[in-house]
């Protein structure tokens, strides 16, 4: 089995993940995906903090009479939603004969803030369900039993740029993994998370 490192950034429902050899003595990449997590047809799974604050999608609904009680739910189901998306992907990969030994999860600076402040714009409401989904990403790990890490996503950049030079990324391009729909900077960057932090840290 070879053993793997995967990293993930987290959207609204989804992450990008990609997939790097531990032991290889130079990046080798595995695979490069977008991993959907929740049903886009249960609104309050998929994006609790827009129900809660009477948004559905672009517009705007009648708030429901306990927006509490619609995040807490809401979190509550995406934490098991996560753990059982992560658990049926370690699965398949066990069965291609990879070994999901380390995961790494990109953070950014910012705020998870209360629940008044969370749904008081459109905009805060859109970094709640980022937070929200990086947290029951970092929860499925503990879940699983899979080793993990945490970088500040603005730091990889510069960490490749020390370890390869100043034209990292345009190096990178050329290891596009075998299995990816596109081969984007994010993808590049995550990629370069999970070489990074592969063995227990940068």
């Amino acid at each position: 089995m070879n053993s793997i490192c995967i990293a993930f950034k987290a959207h609204l429902g989804w992450v990008n993940a990609a997939a790097v050899d531990v032991d290889a003595p130079s990046p080798t990449l595995r695979f490069a995906r977008r991993i959907d997590l929740f049903d886009d047809d249960d609104p309050e799974l998929a994006s609790p903090y827009h129900v809660a604050g009477g948004w559905s999608g672009q517009e705007r609904v009648p708030p429901p009479a306990d927006p509490a009680a619609v995040v807490r739910r809401g979190l509550r189901r995406q934490a098991a939603a996560v753990a059982e998306r992560l658990g049926g992907l370690r699965q398949q990969l066990a069965e291609q004969r990879f070994d999901w030994a380390r995961a790494v999860l990109l953070t950014r600076r910012g705020w998870f803030g209360d629940l008044d402040h969370n749904l008081s714009s459109h905009e805060h409401i859109h970094v709640a369900e980022g937070d929200a989904v990086r947290q029951a990403t970092g929860a499925a790990f503990a879940t699983l039993g899979i080793d993990a890490a945490t970088q500040d996503e603005k730091s990889v950049g510069p960490t490749m740029e020390a370890a390869f030079g100043a034209d990292w990324d345009a190096r990178w391009k050329a290891l596009r993994p075998p299995v990816a729909k596109s081969w984007r900077k994010e993808e590049r960057l995550v990629a370069a998370a999970a070489w990074l932090n592969r063995t227990g840290g940068t």
